[in-house]
């Protein structure tokens, strides 16, 4: 991806403001290819699966509009065509909200906040395609698990105990790392689709507000964010089905 272009991604996802209220009609996505690679992952009941960058555009997001659009995957039971055909039916959800529906924890939300934080102001923790497969799967774990860690536990809900060691090893570092953030620099907000995976989205605080860390200089949050592309659930002709 061109310097340029992933500017361009920085600039739209730090401009959401009130982007919930300004939506007209349902959101459509539309994912169009890999950002930074991709890997295979072996989710035990789920199946071996597919986890990488990945970019597309959004469609009646208000600010949250963008092109490119960059995002990760937070939703297991659902599947995806990698084919960039555009996926309507779309709504921006707060991410307490969401999670506090979905997984009965509101708290996962600020979780999700603090390890994108930690991620947003050391980006070559994440700027490979390798990295990118293990942010997806730190993600995964706050989504479904209750611990810090990727390793096999007995009454783990998730874990990745067969997968490449160095994609468990980066994830449980990751995790690790985003515990000591004090507080989050960004909301969180989810994708949400009936039918379709759902995906997460997130706005950087402004600097007055509840975050208790410095908010990212420009450069490296615009490198962070490549860091941070779209790490999702791909099924190539195929569903992914939840465990």
């Amino acid at each position: 991806m061109k310097k340029s272009t992933i500017k361009r991604c920085a600039s739209a996802l730090v401009l959401v403001g009130s982007a919930i209220g300004a939506q007209a009609a349902s959101v459509s996505l539309t994912l169009t290819g890999w950002a930074i690679g991709g890997n295979t992952v072996n989710l035990g009941s789920n199946g071996s699966v597919q986890a990488g960058g990945f970019t597309g555009t959004l469609a009646n997001a208000g600010a949250f509009n963008s092109d490119p659009f960059l995002t990760y995957c937070i939703e297991l039971s659902q599947n995806f065509s990698f084919s960039g055909s555009v996926m309507p039916g779309y709504e921006i959800v707060g991410g307490s909200s969401y999670f506090g529906t979905r997984r009965g924890d509101a708290g996962k939300a600020e979780r999700l906040g603090k390890l994108w934080t930690y991620v947003a102001n050391n980006g070559s923790q994440v700027d490979t395609a390798a990295e990118s497969t293990a942010m997806q799967l730190a993600i995964w774990n706050i989504v479904y698990d209750t611990d810090n860690t990727l390793n096999y536990s007995s009454g783990a809900s998730f874990s990745d105990g067969s997968s490449n060691a160095a994609y468990r090893t980066q994830a449980n570092f990751l995790l690790a790392q985003s515990l000591t953030v004090g507080a989050s620099q960004f909301d969180v907000f989810a994708l949400q689709s009936a039918t379709t995976q759902d995906f997460l989205l997130t706005s950087r605080r402004p600097p007055d507000g509840p975050q208790g860390n410095t908010v990212p200089e420009p450069a490296s949050l615009t490198l962070s964010l490549l860091a941070l592309a779209g790490l999702g659930l791909v099924s190539r002709r195929r569903v992914v089905k939840a465990g």
